[in-house]
């Protein structure tokens, strides 16, 4: 688990977030019912993140059960700098008492 410092709550577990999601929570937007848990998948290999439910419709590798499917990692290198880091405890006060989202399995 990543370990980061947060103005607010000290040294603190981190998640992964999104950089649109991460905007949205610094303007103080109300992102309780529009996070999702996604994943960017090559072979083997998975990233997973928590991002803003229209995040789906800006990426164009095929979302399957919330896990982005890329073919070639010149295109995951692109797509990784959409990634970025938030408090933990900071992310889920921003759920307004909402749990975090959690992958719905597939068939």
């Amino acid at each position: 688990m990543t370990i980061c410092f947060c103005e607010k709550h000290g040294r603190q577990p981190c998640e992964k977030v999104s950089k649109i999601l991460y905007d949205a929570f610094r303007n103080n937007d109300d992102i309780s019912g529009k996070v999702r848990d996604y994943s960017f998948v090559i072979e083997d290999f998975e990233w997973p993140f928590y991002g803003l439910q229209e995040e789906a419709e800006q990426l164009r590798e095929t979302c399957i059960n919330g896990n982005f499917i890329f073919q070639s990692e010149e295109r995951l290198n692109e797509v990784l700098d959409r990634l970025t880091i938030i408090c933990l405890a900071c992310l889920k006060e921003a759920m307004n008492g909402a749990p975090l989202p959690v992958k719905e399995s597939g068939p």
